[in-house]
């Protein structure tokens, strides 16, 4: 007998649904996105805006610098937004917010019951910059049973357990933590039977070399979900190989149109939803449909309905008919949404 454990317990996988493998209920990621150097006091004073319909425009040029875009604290916003994915047959969303990022285990538990929406939380640690200071000088095998015990009895003292590992953050540096950050993920993991997603560097084709460590640990790579894939669609044959290598593939950045505004990679856009889809049905003409999900990584303000992005229910409401109109069948939408997601997150009790 097969579960899948959210935070208000666990469900079986016929109550699953529609499902989003990579969101974020509540998250704080000021101190992951750098603001710019400038003396441009006017600069300095939009980026400290909140963010409204009128200053919408002027976001998506600066997604990753505008502070208070970057800040999702508001659990009735969310409670909207989560209503929006129920009305558009959503049923289930997987929340990969890791200590260190503001994750909230009480708010998921609140905004589970008040919309009736499953939502799984996760246990994990993002790139070293979000590291909370007692995970610096652990080894792999005490992040390992840090991971374990939210795994088997909960999150701190709420009795709240998670129903999943990760994101793994990997940043563009790939840091000796992050690199030990991974093995611990790969044991527990391995230990527990959960599945387990990495965040992989924006734009890099790193991927082997993750699943390298974690083979190395003796992690099933099928339990394994590469995540942010869609930066890197014009290699096809990089996401070939890694599926070829056992893992699953995620394009979890739908609604992610704009310019990238960090790091090295100012000004390069991040793909078109159309391409994304064209991309995963060209994968599912080969037969890899059973290894592809998707999701939206709804990390930044400007996209919720209220502000005027496409919002949570965007996949399951206003672009699946485009999945349809491309050639992906409603049999693959259903493996893709809901049977793959199954997959991933039901263990035996």
């Amino acid at each position: 007998m097969k579960n899948i454990m959210t935070v208000n317990g666990p469900i079986s996988p016929n109550q699953l649904g529609k499902t989003l493998m990579h969101e974020h209920s509540l998250v704080s990621q000021p101190g992951t996105y750098k603001t710019l150097d400038t003396n441009d006091l006017e600069y300095k004073a939009f980026i400290e805006e909140k963010v409204t319909i009128e200053n919408r425009s002027r976001i998506y040029f600066n997604m990753h610098k505008h502070i208070d875009n970057g800040v999702l604290d508001n659990e009735n916003d969310y409670i909207k937004e989560v209503e929006f994915f129920k009305k558009s047959n959503g049923g289930t969303i997987v929340d990969v917010t890791t200590p260190g990022l503001g994750r909230d285990i009480l708010a998921m538990q609140r905004i589970s019951k008040a919309t009736g929406v499953n939502i799984v939380a996760s246990t994990g640690l993002y790139i070293e910059d979000s590291h909370p200071q007692e995970f610096l000088k652990m080894d792999k095998v005490q992040i390992a049973d840090f991971f374990l015990k939210e795994i088997y009895e909960g999150v701190g003292d709420t009795g709240v357990k998670v129903g999943y590992i990760g994101e793994m953050g990997m940043s563009d540096d790939y840091t000796k933590r992050e690199k030990v950050a991974l093995r611990a993920s790969g044991i527990a993991c391995r230990e527990s039977g959960y599945g387990m997603t990495v965040h992989m560097p924006i734009f890099k084709t790193w991927g082997e070399r993750f699943l390298d460590v974690l083979e190395d640990e003796g992690t099933p790579l099928e339990r394994v979900v590469l995540s942010h894939c869609d930066p890197t669609l014009y290699n096809f044959d990089y996401h070939l190989s890694l599926l070829e290598r056992g893992c699953r593939l995620q394009f979890d950045q739908f609604s992610l149109e704009f310019p990238c505004t960090y790091g090295p990679y100012v000004k390069r856009w991040l793909p078109r939803d159309i391409e994304r889809i064209r991309h995963i049905k060209k994968l599912c003409d080969l037969g890899w449909e059973d290894r592809i999900t998707v999701s939206h990584d709804l990390c930044f303000k400007s996209l919720y309905k209220a502000f005027g992005g496409p919002g949570l229910g965007y996949i399951t409401g206003d672009l699946y008919e485009y999945f349809l109109f491309e050639g992906i069948t409603e049999v693959q939408m259903d493996k893709i949404l809901n049977k793959n997601p199954i997959a991933i997150l039901a263990t035996a009790e």
